[in-house]
């Protein structure tokens, strides 16, 4: 295993991680704006952990629970970030598959 394929692992499960915690937040969210009078996660806190890469989890986050699928900024910064997450980690695979037929 090369130096590519290593920090591909390492991006794919940072990734993940904040992805789950990104869907988390989200789901967590939605069940405060039901209960009345109960405080809520700031929209710049799903924001930037949408950011951070978060954004696959923000993502299906809104979809999941039916939260905040009407705001046009949250659908264009969370589109956003997942394009360029999964950019990233296109870029990512490539230099990966390049390295390993390189070297053999």
């Amino acid at each position: 295993m090369n130096y590519h394929t290593i920090v591909l692992l390492i991006y794919l499960a940072y990734l993940i991680l904040f992805s789950l915690i990104t869907i988390i937040l989200f789901l967590v969210d939605k069940s405060f704006a039901k209960k009345e009078g109960h405080k809520r996660i700031k929209e710049k806190t799903l924001l930037f952990f949408c950011s951070i890469g978060g954004g696959i989890g923000g993502y299906f986050g809104r979809i999941l629970a039916h939260h905040k699928t009407h705001k046009l900024y949250f659908s264009l910064i969370i589109n956003l970030t997942v394009f360029l997450q999964l950019l990233i980690l296109g870029a990512m695979i490539t230099f990966a598959i390049t390295s390993n037929l390189n070297m053999g």
